[in-house]
């Protein structure tokens, strides 16, 4: 599951001599025990051995994984775990038959080559099951919703992770959410690098990641394949026994009931891991160690209990044989109340964790100083303020396929249908459109006035030579050689800021009723030298993937120039052999000199924001952080324009004070180019934000309200990222708030 996350509160266990999970043992032993080391880096010289191929980008590699695969890994572990990652124990079986190997028994065991396997050692990691050779690092992941699946494989997560780092060039672990496969048509392999890139970051002109996956280094962890839905998770598992059975090694986690009823086995997995349900003996022990034996003794007793205890009539374990049920039952179990179901449980949780004694009683407890997110009790939202915005948060996370939750993401499309949608959508509209008309409309304005100028420039130049060549002194006026330059720029200005119009007019009209909000989290746009000839390139895509484009444009611009000097020079009677010649000639020098420069600066720039931006893995460090980015890059975007552009308003405008030219340049390139990249994305989210909070929807402190719910149990926090304690969490606010 991709938010299968289990909640262990360590003040409530006093008993350090609880057995622990095997995901839970997993993640800690092999940290404190040499010999586990060992294993661990004998497991993988032998199932991956040392790649030293000079294409594979290992460097990045090691950054992905020091500074962002392993941090996340080891928070959500100390989160589901509690912080001494103390939990119950959970037998884990294998299970073969799931994937086309031999059937089992009913006591679960497992059969390989006539050799029964039987129960896995709870004393092993499971790496050790993963780097087996009779499964050879191809494994799937079973259980039953709140067994402690994605445990699991964050565990085993976490020892590969620390395995590929102490053994280096090997092989790259990374967790993947198959929530996000959305195109049923796309396969694995593209899927992978899509995930990769908007994920992690990366410049995909140097294809990193085409070359892990080529080279077959990238380790694919994949969980939330039953969050797919019985359709779309069969279309998925075709494409997943396509992948595997091409690719060397991979892990997959999935609820045992989803895989059952879809039917369709992963053909291309070696071995299966299945979580099994809790034995009386286990949830008896468990229980005495938290000090809550009552329980167990309502259990052997309470009719209502008994019956949680049983298989249920579609086959599945009773809701008191999984980890995560029985903590909460525990947490939440009043002899007055018994439990009767798993929604009455989830109620009782969420109803106690947003009581007003409870929290109250939760900042007694903590000793040492906590900011917490509001000040005082009495501040904090009420109960079914907070119910209501879970729930939408829940129904959004849903129809979008995803379970993190990052607050810049937040798209029209969440919007509640109704009067007030339509409200906003139309003045969104209206609002785009009316700032991408002025900002395009400016940057028509000056690049195609810059080059108007440029062109009559040259023509002034190119026509000051051929009278000196022809008559051997300048005849004309210092005013009629200007008089090109001074058309090409007023001409040009006002052709741009026609064109401009029309262009922002469209766009806006476009994007400001279906467009999503694209953040400019990225400082690239210098990279970009086209935006100042090319009002073309509005969707900010340029690359060298363009570049002939670029070129063609400059070769179209060379011809009309050169004809538009050959008329010049003949209709100023200047037709005499060798000076045409020389001025054509003089002319083409110049604008190859010209172009050489431009494409010059134009690698230059692209070069230094390319290593600028593909040096630093993409990470979420603190709610709101795109926007944030978005606002930095749209100031800096526009400063460093409205420099550019002070010394051009001085000279045109003439009397001008240097404060004056320099708030004019300000303001015409904050306009122009700090709403683009970035500076309209913040106005659209602010907008998004104020409807959202107006409408009752969500807090306006969005952030304070997400880390409430952290404080509150109800949510995981992950840097900027936040996700529901556990999917059943996730869907029964889902369900409560349709």
């Amino acid at each position: 599951m991709a938010s299968q996350d289990q909640n262990i509160d360590h003040s409530r266990i006093t008993n350090s001599s609880v057995q622990q999970v095997q995901a839970g043992r997993d993640a800690v032993s092999f940290l404190n025990s040499h010999d586990n080391q060992v294993i661990i880096e004998n497991t993988f010289l032998r199932l991956f051995g040392i790649s030293e191929s000079s294409q594979v980008d290992w460097d990045w590699g090691k950054l992905l994984l020091e500074k962002k695969e392993l941090p996340e890994i080891r928070q959500r572990l100390t989160d589901t775990l509690g912080r001494d990652r103390i939990f119950m124990d959970v037998v884990i079986a294998e299970q073969p038959s799931w994937v086309n190997r031999s059937p089992l028994e009913a006591d679960r065991r497992l059969q390989i080559d006539g050799e029964d396997c039987g129960i896995l050692d709870p004393n092993k990691m499971l790496i050790e099951t993963f780097g087996r050779d009779d499964i050879g690092g191809k494994l799937l992941i079973l259980g039953a919703p709140g067994s402690g699946k994605t445990t699991a494989l964050l565990s085993l997560a976490e020892q590969l992770v620390c395995g590929a780092l102490a053994q280096p060039k090997t092989v790259i672990p990374v967790l993947f959410e198959l929530s996000t496969w959305r195109d049923d048509k796309q396969s694995i392999h593209d899927w992978l690098i899509e995930q990769l890139y908007d994920l992690h970051g990366g410049n995909r002109k140097r294809k990193i990641y085409e070359q892990w996956l080529e080279r077959q280094i990238l380790l694919p962890l994949l969980d939330g394949l039953d969050e797919l839905g019985l359709e779309r998770q069969k279309k998925c598992t075709d494409k997943l026994n396509e992948f595997a059975k091409k690719y060397s090694q991979m892990v997959v986690c999935c609820r045992v009931k989803e895989f059952e009823t879809v039917n369709i086995k992963l053909h291309n997995l070696r071995g299966a891991v299945c979580l099994q349900p809790l034995s009386d003996g286990q949830i008896e022990a468990y229980l005495h160690s938290i000090h809550r034996s009552e329980l167990w003794s309502a259990m052997q007793t309470n009719p209502a209990l008994q019956a949680l205890l049983e298989t249920t009539p579609e086959g599945d374990p009773g809701l008191l044989r999984v980890p995560l049920f029985v903590r909460l039952t525990a947490d939440v179990y009043d002899i007055n109340e018994p439990i009767s179901s798993k929604k009455y449980l989830l109620e009782k949780y969420i109803e106690r964790q947003l009581s007003f004694d409870r929290r109250s009683q939760d900042r007694h407890k903590v000793i040492e100083k906590r900011e917490w997110a509001y000040k005082t009790v009495e501040t904090e939202p009420k109960l079914q303020e907070t119910i209501s915005s879970l729930s939408w948060i829940a129904r959004q996370l849903q129809a979008n396929n995803t379970v993190d939750l990052l607050i810049e993401k937040i798209q029209f499309s969440w919007l509640n249908p109704g009067i007030n949608f339509f409200i906003f959508r139309f003045i969104n509209l209206l609002t785009i459109t009316a700032l991408l008309a002025v900002s395009y409309g400016l940057r028509g304005c000056l690049s195609i006035g810059f080059l108007g100028g440029l062109f009559g420039g040259l023509l002034s130049v190119s026509s000051l030579f051929a009278e000196i060549i022809v008559e051997g002194s300048r005849q004309s006026k210092i005013g009629e050689l200007l008089l090109p330059t001074i058309i090409g720029i007023y001409g040009g200005a006002w052709i741009g800021v026609i064109l401009g119009l029309i262009i922002g007019i469209v766009i806006g009209l476009k994007n400001g009723w279906t467009g999503n909000i694209k953040l400019s989290e990225k400082l690239a746009w210098l990279g970009k030298v086209d935006e100042f000839t090319l009002i073309m390139c509005l969707d900010n895509n340029f690359n060298y993937n363009n570049f002939d484009i670029f070129f063609f444009f400059w070769i179209i611009v060379l011809i009309i120039f050169l004809v538009i000097v050959i008329l010049s020079i003949l209709s100023a009677s200047v037709w005499e052999g060798y000076a045409l010649i020389l001025i054509v000639i003089l002319t083409l020098a110049i604008l190859f000199l010209f172009f050489c420069a431009f494409a010059v600066i134009f690698y230059l720039t692209d070069r230094i924001f390319w290593g600028l931006s593909s040096t630093e893995v993409e990470k979420k460090f603190i709610p709101n952080q795109g926007i944030w980015k978005s606002i930095k890059n749209a100031l800096i975007s526009g400063v460093i324009s409205g420099i550019l552009f002070a010394p051009m308003f001085k000279l045109l405008i003439y009397g001008l004070s240097l404060e004056k030219s320099m708030f004019l340049g300000l303001l015409v390139g904050g306009i122009a180019y700090g709403l683009p990249y970035g500076g309209m994305a913040c106005i659209q989210h602010l907008c998004l934000r104020f409807f959202l909070w107006k409408s009752g929807t969500i807090p306006w402190n969005f952030a304070r309200f997400l880390n409430y719910c952290v404080e509150r149990r109800l949510l995981l926090r992950v840097g900027g990222r936040y996700r529901f304690l556990h999917r059943e969490l996730l869907d029964h606010f889902a369900q409560s708030g349709s």
